[in-house]
């Protein structure tokens, strides 16, 4: 489909895709035929635990500015739906396997677990207080962040089909919704970095300050590390995240590198990626 590749047919395309928006993927898979071996599913798992954590983004990005752009809050109703289902079809997959969706309890360490359930519960406050500090500039590091997310979980579904053939028929049409995430995301963040240097300077410096996946108390930190090592291990398999990324006005020279446990970005010079 030819959405969101046009800056002033945004919001008619809005509309089309709320009308078009995929429920069930589990539907188009015949569960069945799948045959994951453990390190698949173990792969599974995590990109679950990914697509499952869309409604606490939303819980923080709702305290921030960008929920005050309606264009752009209309279009993360969409988005967190069609998330909500991919996560359900990867679920299936899993309960399929007699696999648990849910980590041990022992996964991490105690006193690591609770500082993580500590900063998950302070998140939606702090990101409050300093969003609403700065003001409408956020918007655009929210979008550039959707940037990213979205082609890094791209790549780790093509990885997926590659181990595991047969789940292609749940992963294509994943693929072609993450493809419409990321053009709106794309085409929205350069008509706000292109009209704001404040939030072209915030963009980067926010940037290399994150990691992906974002941390939370369902992806113990060890799990994320095994899952980043093994589908982003080369430079090669980040080449289309930091081609989106430095193709956005103002954010040139800026690159993903793994770092232990996740994915961070840097400029080219400090991640020699």
């Amino acid at each position: 489909m030819g959405w969101y590749g046009d800056a002033g047919r945004l919001e008619v395309d809005l509309r089309d895709h709320a009308r078009a928006a995929s429920g069930s993927y589990a539907g188009l898979v015949d569960l069945a035929a799948i045959r994951c071996a453990a390190p698949t599913l173990r792969l599974i798992r995590v990109l679950y635990g990914i697509e499952r954590s869309t409604i606490e983004r939303m819980r923080a990005l709702l305290v921030t500015p960008t929920h005050s752009d309606a264009q752009v809050t209309a279009f993360l109703c969409t988005w967190a739906y069609e998330r909500h289902w991919i996560a359900a079809a990867l679920r299936e997959v899993l309960d399929r396997h007699g696999w648990p969706v849910d980590f041990p309890a022992d996964a991490e360490p105690p006193l690591r677990r609770f500082a993580g359930e500590v900063r998950h519960r302070l998140l939606p406050i702090t990101e409050a207080l300093w969003t609403n500090f700065v003001g409408d500039p956020v918007v655009a590091v929210h979008l550039v962040e959707g940037v990213l997310d979205e082609a890094l979980t791209r790549a780790a579904y093509r990885r997926l089909t590659g181990l595991e053939p047969t789940l292609s028929a749940l992963a294509e049409p994943v693929l072609a919704t993450k493809i419409n995430h990321g053009h709106y995301l794309r085409t929205r963040a350069v008509v706000d970095l292109a009209g704001s240097a404040t939030a072209r300077r915030l963009v980067r410096r926010r940037l290399r300050r994150q990691v992906w996946p974002p941390p939370g108390p369902e992806l113990p930190a060890a799990e994320v590390g095994w899952f980043v090592r093994t589908v982003f291990a080369e430079p090669a398999d980040r080449r289309e995240a930091d081609a989106e990324i430095g193709a956005l006005p103002g954010l040139a020279g800026l690159r993903t590198g793994v770092t232990r446990s996740r994915i961070r970005v840097r400029t080219v010079q400090d991640s020699g990626s």
